[in-house]
């Protein structure tokens, strides 16, 4: 401010870092055009702009959500098919029935864990498998 009431003009770095903390349109500041509030430039810009340009953001925007549609896509088909091979190999895997130890005997916490990870394990794997199988193929669309 010493600056500028010297005579100098103030600094970019002041003058946009001073507009940013009051929520100041900088274009407003440097030139004294469009609205003055940073909260007033968009709905300003799209009173302003032609329908062409309009148009062509909007068609941009689609594209760039296409191409995020298609990334999820190829990564959904790649979830799936590591799920189907996880599915082919536990079924692949002989099935290994443990002994349980008798009423009395106390198992420790660890070991009960163990016991329920496989059967948590396939439940959850046969619930985003039936969950995929609903739902159709990105590939055969």
């Amino acid at each position: 401010m010493r600056r500028y009431l010297s005579g100098y003009a103030p600094s970019v770095d002041f003058v946009s870092r001073l507009s940013e903390s009051l929520g100041l349109n900088i274009n407003w500041v440097l030139t004294g055009r469009g609205p003055m509030r940073q909260a007033q430039v968009k709905p300003h810009v799209l009173r302003e702009a032609n329908a062409t340009d309009l148009l062509t953001h909007v068609a941009l925007a689609i594209e760039r959500l296409e191409s995020r549609i298609e990334r999820l896509e190829r990564y959904t088909q790649v979830l799936e098919t590591m799920i189907r091979q996880s599915e082919s190999a536990v079924a692949e895997s002989p099935v290994v029935v443990e002994a349980k130890p008798p009423e009395g005997d106390r198992a420790s916490p660890a070991a009960a864990t163990a016991e329920r990870r496989p059967d948590a394990a396939r439940s959850r794997a046969e619930s985003v498998a039936d969950a995929l199988a609903e739902r159709p193929r990105p590939d055969a669309c």
